[in-house]
């Protein structure tokens, strides 16, 4: 039997070559290829006056280097996509109100005190919008703990599928008319605004 530290350090290298090989295999994967033909059919000027990026950690890309002040609270990065997304495409304003922790009733209620709904930043000027929520609704981190722990105890298994069975699948489902209504809202609230 192998002592506690000695399975840390083996996992520890075991997990850079798996992370190294599944990067490879998803640059190659059709998605990729696509995302990135996509990706080229996006005018190098494109005429977006105002971006509004919204949503959960995905977005605000927390523990990215250079975070945003406040450290506390919504932890937004300042390398985070829309960021990255809004220089790309040479966006005139960028409204980033994604927020570490969000759940989709964060879009239509605040989160924290100093922080509206994500859903009241929509105006009139916004012509570009991206959402990424549902992580935190899913309990993404608590599987993704429940999860690593499990795979040291059977690092050649399938412990996580064996342990949740079909209730992330579930999970998904039972978000699914959540989401969609989401971007139904933002839909409705970008028509009314424009008209």
């Amino acid at each position: 039997r192998q002592a506690p530290g000695r399975l840390r350090r083996w996992a520890a290298r075991a997990a850079l070559p798996a992370v190294a090989l599944l990067g490879l295999s998803l640059a190659g994967s059709p998605v990729a290829s696509e995302t990135t033909e996509a990706a080229e059919g996006i005018p190098e000027a494109a005429e977006f006056e105002e971006y509004v990026a919204i949503g959960d950690s995905f977005t605000a890309g927390p523990l990215v280097v250079q975070q945003k002040a406040p450290l506390l609270g919504c932890m937004q990065s300042d390398a985070n996509y829309p960021k990255m997304l809004a220089e790309q495409l040479g966006v005139t304003e960028l409204v980033d109100v994604s927020c570490s922790g969000a759940v989709v009733e964060d879009l239509y209620e605040a989160q924290f005190d100093d922080q509206p709904p994500q859903l009241d930043s929509l105006t009139s000027d916004t012509d570009l919008v991206t959402i990424g929520i549902g992580g935190n609704d899913f309990g993404f981190a608590d599987v993704m703990v429940e999860c690593a722990k499990r795979s040291v105890t059977s690092p050649s298994g399938s412990p996580c599928a064996d342990y949740y069975g079909d209730e992330l699948d579930e999970r998904i489902e039972g978000l699914r008319a959540d989401i969609a209504g989401v971007f139904e809202d933002v839909a409705e609230r970008l028509s009314l605004i424009h008209i």
